[in-house]
């Protein structure tokens, strides 16, 4: 199960570049100052820290799918494979 959720992970990335998304250039500064924070979250291995910040990142820009990707990326790593599908559903 895993190893298929990581795959979609994989290929969706590749995919996204002809939707349309917001990009990390199109986000609002606020955005993209918690987008960057949990960067160096995810970096420092503080994944539910980072996780609460992508999270909050989505509410604000729902199409921003870097925050989705990152967010799936690290519910994964933690092994929550619903969530996960979820946040990869969503967008």
């Amino acid at each position: 199960m895993r190893i298929l959720i990581l795959i979609c992970i994989s290929l969706l990335a590749g995919s996204l570049q002809g939707q349309s998304f917001h990009k990390k250039t199109d986000v609002k500064a606020s955005v993209l100052k918690k987008y960057e924070k949990a960067r160096v979250l995810m970096e420092q291995n503080q994944l539910e820290a980072a996780l609460e910040l992508l999270e909050a990142c989505q509410g604000k820009d729902p199409i921003f799918y870097d925050a989705f990707y990152r967010a799936a990326l690290i519910q994964a790593s933690l092994q929550d494979w619903k969530a996960a599908e979820r946040t990869l559903v969503a967008f």
